[in-house]
């Protein structure tokens, strides 16, 4: 670590801080010295008390969500990392377990902050449009990721749960669009005014 610059030093060791925090081992790793069964247990046991604080999950059969949960990704992100940024292609959709994230339109205008149970990204599961907003981590951030081709292959849209993200999608695009075409307008009537 010699080599890096001093601010890159601080924020490896954050995250390492963190990471470790009130553990001296790694979770993961002991893990996959269980049996199998063991194993799995306990991946379920934590993904169950995940899908708990997730609203969107909930009537939705446990073994379907255990099903799903095997085949997501697990992500870290320090304070101040972009998680999503506007403009680019999305492929997924992200599911905060542990931390908080604020959303800003493309403009720059902040519109909301999410924490553990919340989750963003979810247009990206039915449009191949580029991304409406930058997602950036306020703190210590875990977050669960939903590849679009998982989606596909395990949610059917005749699927209460295809259902419930298409709307929640529709919704956020529509309110997106509305608060970026405010907060443009906002903006070029303030540098109409400066301008005078």
């Amino acid at each position: 670590m010699k080599q890096f610059p001093r601010e890159m030093k601080n924020r490896l060791m954050y995250y390492y801080e963190k990471k470790f925090e009130k553990c001296y081992f790694a979770e993961d790793k002991i893990i996959e010295t269980f049996s199998g069964p063991l194993r799995n247990q306990i991946i379920d046991n934590r993904a169950i008390r995940f899908y708990e604080k997730v609203p969107i999950f909930r009537g939705i059969p446990e073994q379907f969500l255990l099903l799903l949960s095997r085949h997501m990704e697990k992500e870290i992100y320090l304070p101040n990392d972009m998680i999503m940024k506007a403009g680019t292609a999305g492929s997924a959709m992200c599911f905060i377990y542990s931390g908080s994230v604020a959303v800003y339109t493309q403009s720059g205008k902040e519109t909301e902050h999410l924490h553990d149970g919340d989750h963003f990204g979810e247009i990206s599961l039915f449009l191949k449009n580029k991304r409406l907003v930058n997602v950036i981590a306020i703190e210590f951030t875990q977050i669960f990721v939903l590849r679009r081709k998982v989606f596909a292959e395990f949610v059917r849209p005749e699927h209460e749960l295809y259902q419930r993200f298409e709307k929640v999608a529709k919704e956020r695009m529509q309110q997106t669009l509305l608060e970026e075409e405010q907060h443009k307008n906002h903006l070029l009537m303030e540098n109409g005014a400066n301008n005078e």
